[in-house]
């Protein structure tokens, strides 16, 4: 009984939504007037009927040059200048919640005048000078932009008549690189580190160039970019564009993983101290000096864990992103020859001190306070 009751209701809804579709197309037309003959020059208006979660409007035939909206209820264009009778065939799909509608429009465009006029010539060059667009103007309100972050972009039509308008629909963006931002109705977000130039296409029509600058900055640092993978590896030290002792690929990782302030300013300490050790042309000589000073980020950890309270992260984090620093086969050698160097000798713990740590440890606090 259960699954013969369930096939039935079934059968009841599919029923109701099949009666739901046909009398909305019965009683409701999605557009009033299908074709229309508008003369050159002039606005062209279509409306939907109201209703759908969304509209999309195609261009069948005769659309090529003709800019018009995509998205929204309404179609608007500006019909263009012909010397001849021209067929434009449009396309309107509306989704309602429990169906699709699909309807076709033409719009017959006849030429404004017969030539031989000069009166009507005069009225077609004046009809033209609405209609066509003289160039696209694209505004970004900030060139220069923190990763992750947004700024407005506006792009206006201007015409042959002076009269300027502001495109919001039917745009074409073309950015390099690619993905590098997203454009989003008026809104630009920055995705990629880098210089990325953005432009517009309406119509047949490109708008000017803007070049963006996209960089990654985080509580008031800025980071440097991901260097050369090639550049990086081929010596010991690799690149450090912002000279603060730490390689920039590391460090990258660091502000990646790290959330707080206070993890960062121990995980730089560490690495600081990494690079330092191999840029030491006599390392298996200072070894044993190396190590103390290695170890003051783990006490560093420990005190502020004892003393402040905080437990930014564990001697194993700071021992497990070890492999970041040394990370080719020229600086894991370097590496094993200083490990060898320590091989055999007892070494003590100490208690960590405000001292072990090479920053400024109340600065930091407040930064994630």
């Amino acid at each position: 009984m259960k699954r013969i009751w369930s096939a039935f209701r079934s059968a009841a809804l599919l029923l109701l939504l099949i009666a739901a579709t046909g009398c909305t197309e019965k009683s409701s037309p999605l557009v009033k007037r299908s074709e229309l003959t508008v003369k050159s020059g002039e606005p062209v208006r279509v409306a939907a009927s109201e209703g759908a979660d969304e509209y999309t409007w195609r261009g069948l035939e005769g659309t090529d040059g003709i800019p018009f909206n995509t998205k929204g209820r309404i179609l608007e264009f500006r019909a263009p200048i012909v010397q001849k009778r021209h067929t434009a065939l449009f396309e309107i799909e509306a989704k309602f919640r429990f169906f699709t509608q699909n309807r076709n429009v033409k719009v017959v465009i006849e030429p404004a005048a017969e030539e031989g006029n000069d009166t009507s010539r005069e009225n077609n060059a004046s009809l033209e000078d609405k209609a066509v667009v003289k160039s696209l103007v694209l505004h970004v309100e900030r060139t220069s932009l923190n990763r992750d972050r947004n700024t407005t972009v506006t792009l206006t039509a201007k015409y042959k008549d002076n009269t300027e308008k502001t495109v919001t629909e039917g745009i074409t963006w073309i950015v390099t690189p690619k993905d590098a931002v997203k454009i989003e109705g008026g809104t630009l977000t920055a995705l990629k580190e880098g210089n990325v130039t953005v432009w517009a296409k309406a119509g047949n029509t490109l708008s000017n160039r803007v070049k963006l600058y996209i960089y990654w900055e985080v509580d008031g640092h800025r980071l440097p970019p991901e260097p050369d993978p090639k550049i990086n590896n081929a010596t010991l030290l690799g690149v450090d564009v912002n000279h603060n002792g730490v390689r920039d690929d590391v460090e990258r990782k660091v502000y990646a993983t790290f959330k707080k302030a206070i993890e960062r300013a121990v995980m730089m300490q560490a690495f600081r101290t990494e690079q330092a050790m191999l840029a030491d042309p006599d390392l298996v000589k200072h070894a044993r000096e190396w190590e103390k000073k290695i170890w003051k980020a783990i006490n560093c950890n420990d005190y502020l864990n004892t003393y402040k309270n905080v437990n930014p992260l564990s001697r194993q984090d700071v021992i497990n992103t070890t492999e970041w620093q040394f990370n080719t086969e020229e600086r894991v050698k370097k590496y094993f020859e200083y490990d060898r160097a320590l091989s055999g000798g007892v070494y003590s713990i100490n208690e960590g001190t405000m001292q072990d740590c090479e920053f400024d440890i109340e600065r930091v606090l407040e930064m994630d306070r």
